[in-house]
């Protein structure tokens, strides 16, 4: 595997912040793009396939807006696009915000998902409640459910319900959601009615395996110069 070409395959490279207490700039070392690529990759199995590629953030879709303190002001979303498209996008989000201090809270799912993890009693005896998800600042999860299920619809209207004006949630589909048919009921098409709607363009040479130059990173990172 070639080696990252920001830190020499270290993992961490260093970077000038500025100090919050006292507004002076300061040295400090952090993960390295790569470094952060792996690990959010390794964190969330729906992005496993992403593996050590990324997204620039200057590619990311300036749609895809989500602002961690002002969570009552970030968009609610239905995207719609093909899968990998969703994933580097979405990749490069979680990359943005996972690694600040008070990192936000980010969780991301199929939709079957919410019902076997978050609704019916699991393993260890314990039953989980939907109101669970409530705890994470942003919640996306993908409708791709082939298999019949009748619980599915209403469990994902409530979800979509409890969160509602407070936190934002962002919905994918590869097909028009009127198709998603184990996700979609009347109910929450109603819920959603007021998301905004956008289509990711297909990906095609934006993906980085290792970022090229340190402006790049500086860029990807928002460093302060």
């Amino acid at each position: 595997m070639p080696k990252c070409k920001i830190c020499g395959g270290s993992g961490e490279r260093l970077v000038v912040v500025k100090d919050p207490r006292t507004g002076r700039k300061k040295v400090t070392s952090e993960y390295c793009l790569c470094k952060k690529s792996s690990f959010v990759s390794s964190s969330f199995p729906l992005l496993n396939s992403t593996g050590n590629s990324y997204l620039p953030l200057d590619k990311v879709d300036e749609n895809l807006k989500f602002l961690p303190n002002k969570l009552d002001k970030s968009p609610d979303l239905i995207i719609q696009s093909d899968f990998p498209t969703f994933a580097f996008h979405v990749k490069s989000v979680v990359m943005e915000n996972r690694f600040k201090t008070n990192a936000p809270h980010i969780y991301i799912c199929r939709a079957i998902d919410i019902l076997q993890k978050f609704h019916v009693p699991q393993e260890d005896g314990t039953t989980p409640h939907i109101s669970s998800l409530d705890k994470f600042d942003l919640f996306i999860f993908t409708c791709d459910t082939y298999e019949s299920n009748q619980k599915l619809d209403g469990v994902i209207a409530q979800v979509v319900n409890n969160r509602k004006g407070r936190k934002p949630t962002w919905i994918h589909m590869t097909r028009p959601f009127e198709n998603c048919k184990y996700e979609y009921s009347d109910e929450l098409s109603h819920l959603v009615s007021d998301y905004k709607r956008i289509k990711l363009k297909p990906l095609n040479k934006a993906l980085k395996k290792n970022s090229k130059t340190q402006s790049e990173a500086a860029n990807f990172n928002g460093v302060s110069k």
